[in-house]
């Protein structure tokens, strides 16, 4: 995204000097242009940013919730008893579905173990 960003800043910074060029205004004028053009372009880019943190912040909700209902199915199914071959093999997929989701986003980091200090 940062590309693309740098590259259409370019040939937006490009279009704007030769047209400053051949139309006779002023380099102040240009260089307020591009001032308020960075401006805007910052703006985008903190909204952006705080639109992925939300969309984060969704997807964890989402995913914890899909793994209670889950674990509340499993459950349910232990308690019943008797489960039919074929509600055993739909909880087997839905597990295999799930999991396969969990798979696309990666786990946060652990944080690094210290060894501990010996004397």
């Amino acid at each position: 995204m940062e590309v693309i960003l740098v590259t259409a800043c370019c040939s937006i910074f490009v279009g704007w000097f030769a047209h400053a060029l051949l139309s006779g205004r002023s380099v102040k004028k240009l260089l307020r242009t591009i001032k308020h053009q960075n401006q805007h372009i910052m703006a985008t880019q903190a909204q952006v940013a705080q639109d992925l943190v939300a969309l984060k912040t969704q997807l964890t909700k989402v995913g914890n919730e899909v793994l209670g209902k889950l674990a509340e199915l499993e459950t349910a199914l232990a308690n019943q008893g008797n489960a039919t071959p074929e509600v055993e093999a739909a909880l087997a997929a839905l597990k295999t579905s799930v999991q396969a989701v969990d798979d696309l986003i990666p786990d946060a980091p652990t944080p690094p173990v210290e060894p501990p200090v010996t004397p």
